[in-house]
């Protein structure tokens, strides 16, 4: 067959999604034959396609298809007369591994599944094993019939019994005896591997008997009479191949063993109580054997390129030949288009063919949350279902529905989960729900309002009816009323967990997954934890009486789903006997010193398996009486210290494994050691060059089930075919890396190694260790600074490198500095060590700390016979991100604000020799972290030093590795809007606005590079994640002073606009407005006075306010403290600087900028709202991080990549002569 390729194909690979929709309303003036004017063919192949498939053998899998598609099109258009109500469609039946082509007739169906095998790679004949092997592979039988069970759940009608036929289609045989019995079959070579299991016909040896294992059962296969009526609509249009149709033998005896081998998946075990009830599972199995046909020995696909040639050849209507139908398809399938294909498309794509032109249809615009939605909640983009549900969410009644969620702040991933798998139900789930939760007008019903009233996340009932489809709605209503009575009170339930502090995302996490049984599997493990009077059974007592910790037991059973409650009693009666004592499983590990903790870390996501894998990984550990097992001897045996592994490893190691435990340990083992103990090439290879086990556990952490793969990678990274380290390996070591270095950076990132590599020693950045090994940096100490960053450690270096070095690989100011005052650079790794992706954020905060007015350093250093550079950084050493705020709690303990001594000091210099005193102070400054906002310090001048307590909650989400001063011009619950340059226009109000209270911290120190949360947002609207709200409403300026005025103590608000969000709060008695674009007020003590802040900021800064006002969320303060890691807690108590602080530091450090001769400030530049069009996403506002040079800004300049509005030209053309200068000698162009 000649294969054209499309214009647009240039890489020699099939296009990710080949797909060919038809929909065509009218046959008038039309050149295409009629079966593609009325009927929607949808061709989108294997998903696998977009991963895995790329192989040669399965590129052809998927060019048989396409070639089947169209001669059945084609076939259809030449029977269209004898059956003028056939419709034919491609990849629409929600039978999804029969939906490759689907017939209808006089509401009767016919599902085809197209198996191709190319026996260049495989075996052709299709066999007892090829069937019945467990697993997805091709003529898997239970695959199929759990496609069917799925598709037989998911329907509510009787569209079931429309399915006529479910046919197999293949090119391959069936291997058969002469009696039609099936063969067992078997590898072309017979290995005898040896197995542990007893439940396969073994020899004494326990090795595998060679011949029929004791399962194996002959089926019998009956042939298939094509030319039987029934099958009429089969012969005519689905061009199969008649000689080769069969099905199973309808005997009793086959029929029985058959209906005993199909078994359901796990995953849908829970449908037994519903519509697969134990009465009717026997039923839907039979069905699925009437239904099924072996469709063999079909054509290949040689022979079917020369039927599809033939069928066009004898049409005398088809306007395309082989070739070009081919492109057609092709250049569709490219094209991304969204919507079926019409036939004015396929006309263009042919005139496109025939004129040699390229034309690429491009995705429409602004539709891409919806199509993201629509394929979480159908399953498979491309498909009918798809479409018609995002039909009816674009141009339907579904496009009101998402504006009402979206006004409301609903996040759409809420409803997906709960939807997910929705399929062809899609729209009428959707809708259900939507009118459960929200009334005609778009008003939210109690449902809603009970939810918001009690603080109750929809997060968290979004995880407990996850999957729950159709019956979401029901679902929904059935859980809510076990939480609510009638008049929106809380029922027994709640207030009996709220009583006895069960946390309800504590149970979400359990209950998980539960979906359409959310209701009963919250009241079987309600029942479980409480009485009939509502006291504590033994489970909740023992507990509490061993102390231990429900999050321990709900990290191990999260997403036990309807099983929750057994899932729950098994894990406990694993642990405990009847009395309440512990266990041989409990008392074994606490004989051994391992943390129930750290076990459940290993196990978390077991969810209903919990016990069986608690049970597994002990035993594999431990024999019955306690004692070790040889696995784990062999791990912790202490032949020598380094090379022996600790539990403390182990579980590092295998954090998060879950139900795969077990056999991550064995598999690990088995790469590490062999039976007898005896370590492999492999981990003597790691020890030969210097690792040890605490290194290759380092580097491991976190791997989970993929520890022993990970392992295997790194060795074939590190070591050649001859046990040889490579070259890259060598690198580091001749470069004065020792393996604990490279574990100790790469700690839980085995796999950057490579990328490491090529950093370090190749391209620019080569020169990037010589300037740090230059000024006496170790890779010891960049290993101690670095460790943490994982993934990113490239990028971690590089910034740390540009903070020390300018561009020609000189000492920066910032070095210099600390270098003058005795630092060496060891001690800039103590102080910075465990700091990662941190490090450059925390160096430069600690630089503003030692070196600004206030003298911090000086004040220390000023008293040489207690403080050096030494002995601070030693007292420093390990705090990791907190080393500022502790440096600063090490200040305020030692001196006054004006460098004298305290009290306290003077009491340790006065009971302690001067030697000890370092190290009290260095355990003083370690105990009692701070929080975040409680403790805050406002100054006698009412100056705060912690701008807020959730600013970062209002930049998580966003993607975009940027300063915040640059976010000024987009909203920050978006990733991408179009924003303006929030900035005054009246210069002298511009100053005030621009004014900074106290110390503070960089807002550049907030960007989303820095602050990690973990929990994503569940609202489009929310600036936080729903479960941190107490009230949210629309209020307008006078709305908010009384509402403000009414809240009693310490609160914390957002004000939420259309395209920003500002933070208020109250501390003390002072309140506090945080503005990243316009202004950092504190000290404030009336309402009125934080009113005229409010108003003057929202006018200078331009900020959309609608109607009804700001968006007032009223958040929970101690929720959000718990959301931060240290790391962010460090970021928000740090100094507040603007961009117009922190530019003129860059101009004065690596100089103006030089365009033309001409000489230009940064801080003009700002000023000027210059505009830099970053990888084309929105322009954004020049900043200090963006490290403009002379050549970068000449760089962006050529690339036309800088901008001014015109209205910013105007406004300062009056107010500065700069700014004409600046046009004439950058000719920065304008936006308008």
């Amino acid at each position: 067959m000649k294969w054209k390729r499309s214009a647009k194909d240039q890489d020699g690979t099939v296009s990710k999604r080949l797909r060919m929709d038809v929909n065509v309303t009218s046959n008038e003036d039309s050149e295409f034959p009629s079966d593609l004017q009325n009927e929607s063919i949808q061709d989108e192949l294997h998903n696998a396609c977009q991963t895995k498939r790329y192989i040669p053998h399965h590129l052809l899998e998927l060019m048989y298809q396409l070639d089947l598609s169209v001669l059945c099109s084609l076939r259809k258009s030449t029977y269209e007369n004898k059956y003028p109500l056939l419709s034919l469609a491609f990849k629409d039946s929600e039978i999804d591994k029969f939906n490759d082509i689907a017939l209808r007739y006089e509401e009767k169906s016919i599902h085809i599944r197209i198996e191709n095998v190319d026996k260049y790679y495989t075996d052709n004949d299709i066999n007892y094993a090829k069937l019945f092997t467990k697993g997805k592979q091709s003529f898997s039988i239970n695959s199929y019939f759990d496609s069917f069970v799925k598709h037989l759940t998911s329907k509510l009608d009787s569209s079931l019994d429309n399915i006529e036929y479910l046919v197999i289609y293949t090119n391959s045989g069936l291997d058969l005896t002469e009696e039609k019995e099936l063969r067992k079959g078997r590898s072309r070579n017979f290995y005898p591997f040896k197995f542990d299991s007893i439940n396969l016909d073994l020899t004494e040896e326990k090795r595998l008997n060679k011949g029929r294992s004791k399962d194996f059962y002959s089926f019998k296969f009956d042939s298939i009479d094509i030319k039987k009526k029934r099958y009429k609509i089969l012969r005519d249009c689905s061009c199969i191949n008649g000689n080769g149709l069969y099905r199973f033998a309808q005997e009793e005896t086959t029929r029985e063993k058959l209906l005993s081998l199909l078994k359901l998946l796990p995953s849908l075990q829970e449908e037994k109580e519903g519509r697969l009830s134990n009465e009717n599972e026997r039923e839907t199995k039979e069905k699925f054997l009437d239904k099924l046909i072996f469709a063999v020995n079909q054509p290949n696909k040689e022979e079917l390129n020369s039927i599809i040639r033939n069928e066009i050849d004898k049409s005398h209507n088809v306007p395309y030949n082989y070739e070009k139908l081919h492109e057609i398809a092709l250049r569709w399938s490219e094209s991304h288009e969204f919507g079926t294909i019409t036939k004015g498309v396929m006309e263009k794509l042919l005139g496109d063919i025939k004129n040699n032109r390229s034309r690429c249809q491009k995705i429409q615009k602004n539709i891409g949350e919806e199509i993201k939605f629509a394929k979480s909640v159908v399953g498979r983009e491309g498909t009918s279902a798809f479409y018609q549900f995002l039909v009816f969410l674009v141009k339907g009644k579904g496009r009101k529905c998402l504006e009402v969620l979206k006004r409301e702040g609903i996040n759409l991933s809420s409803i997906s989960g709960i939807l997910s798998g929705a399929g062809g139900n899609a729209a009428k789930a959707f809708k259900d729900l939507y009118d459960l939760w929200f009334d005609a007008e778009g008003n939210k019903t109690k449902y809603l309002k009970t939810l918001e009233e009690k603080e109750i996340n929809l997060a968290n009932i979004s995880s407990v009816l996850n999957k729950a489809r159709i019956e979401a709605a029901k679902a929904f209503k059935d859980l809510y009323d076990r939480w609510f009575n009638q008049d929106g009170e809380k029922t027994r339930y709640l207030i009996k967990l709220e009583e006895n502090r069960v946390d309800l995302a504590r149970i979400s996490s359990i209950l998980s997954g539960a979906g359409g049984n959310a209701a009963k599997a919250f009241n079987d493990l309600y029942d479980l934890w409480f009485d009939a009077e509502g006291n504590k059974t033994k489970y909740l007592k023992t507990l509490e009486e061993k102390e231990i910790n429900l999050v321990s037991m709900s990290s191990i059973l999260h997403r036990a789903g309807g099983n929750a409650a057994k899932a729950f009693k098994d894990l406990y009666n694993l642990w405990f006997d009847a009395k309440g004592n512990e266990t041989q499983y409990l008392k074994t590990l606490g004989a051994e010193g391992i943390n129930l903790t750290n076990m459940s870390s290993v196990l978390a996501g077991a969810g209903a398996n919990a016990a069986e894998a608690f049970k597994d990984l002990h035993d594999s550990w431990f024999d019955g009486k306690g004692n070790i097992k040889q696995y784990l001897k062999h791990f912790i045996e202490k032949k020598d210290e380094k090379e022996s592994f600790t539990l403390h490893n182990l579980s590092s190691m295998l954090s998060g494994a879950g139900i795969n435990a077990e056999d991550a340990f064995k598999k690990l083992h088995d790469v590490c050691f062999n039976d007898e103990g005896k370590r492999t090439e492999l981990l003597d290879d790691f020890y030969k060059v210097g690792f040890n086990a605490s290194n290759l556990s380092c580097v491991l952490r976190g791997a989970r089930a993929r520890v022993s793969s990970l392992l295997k990678k790194l060795h074939s990274v590190c070591f050649n075919k001859k046990k040889e380290k490579t070259k890259l390996l060598d690198d580091f070591y001749k470069a004065g890396f020792k393996s604990s270095d490279l574990c100790s950076i790469l700690s839980g990132a085995a796999g950057s190694l490579e990328k490491f590599h090529n950093f370090c020693f190749m391209g620019e950045t080569k020169e990037y260790l010589n300037h740090f090994f230059r000024e006496g940096f170790t890779p010891t100490d960049l290993s101690r600074v670095l460790h943490g960053a994982r993934a990113n450690v490239c990028s971690a270096l590089k910034d740390f490198h540009d903070a020390y070095f300018d561009q020609t690989g000189n000492k920066a100011r910032l070095l210099d500095d600390f270098y003058k005052k005795g630092f060496r650079p060891i001690d800039l790794s103590n102080v910075l060590s465990l700091t990662g992706n941190n490090a450059t954020l925390i160096l430069r905060n600690f630089h503003r700390l030692c070196f600004n007015k206030e003298n911090y350093l000086n004040h220390f250093l000023a008293k040489k016979k207690l403080f050096t550079p030494q002995n601070l950084s030693k007292m420093l050493e390990g705090i990791g991100t907190k080393v500022c705020l502790t440096f600063e709690k090490l200040h305020d303990l030692c001196f006054d604000k004006a460098g004298n001594k305290t009290s306290y000091l003077n009491d340790l210099i006065e009971h302690h020799p001067s030697r000890e005193i370092p190290n009290i102070l260095r355990e003083k400054i370690r105990k009692a972290p701070s929080t975040f906002l409680d403790g805050q310090n406002i100054s006698e001048e009412g100056k705060a030093t912690n701008a807020g307590p959730t600013l970062s909650n209002s930049y998580e989400r966003t993607e975009q590795e940027q300063n915040l001063d640059s976010l000024q011009q987009s909203d920050p619950k978006r990733k991408t809007q179009k924003g303006s340059t929030n900035r005054s226009k009246n210069r002298q109000d511009d100053k005030i606005l621009d004014t900074v209270a106290g110390r503070s911290c960089s807002l550049r120190d907030l960007s989303p590079k820095q602050i990690h949360f973990e929990q994503q947002l569940d609202s489009a609207t929310n600036s936080l994640p729903s479960n941190l709200i107490y009230t949210k409403g629309y209020k307008t300026l006078s709305g908010l002073s009384n509402y403000i005025a009414e809240i009693k103590g310490v609160f914390a608000v957002h004000l939420v606009t259309s395209n920003h969000v500002i933070a208020i709060y109250r501390t003390d008695d002072n309140y506090t407005y945080f503005d990243t674009n316009a202004a950092f007020v504190s000290g404030l003590k009336r309402v009125d006075q934080l009113m005229q802040v409010v108003e003057k900021a929202v006018k200078f800064a331009g900020y959309e306010v609608g109607e009804k006002g700001f968006l007032i969320e009223h958040f929970d303060v101690d929720k959000a403290n718990d959301l931060l890691s240290d790391e962010d807690k460090q970021v928000l108590t740090k100094e507040i600087e603007t961009e117009r602080q922190l530019l003129p530091e860059q101009d004065k450090d690596i100089r103006f900028i030089k365009i033309n001769g001409q000489e230009l400030s940064r801080v003009h530049l700002y000023n000027f709202g210059t505009k830099i069009n970053v990888e084309g996403d929105v322009p954004l506002l020049i900043s200090s991080d963006m490290n403009l040079s002379s050549k970068k800004f000449q760089d962006h300049l050529d690339k036309k990549e800088i901008s001014m509005t015109a209205r910013e030209y105007l406004d300062h053309l009056k107010d500065s002569k700069n700014v004409e200068e600046v046009i004439q000698a950058t000719k920065i162009q304008f936006l308008s």
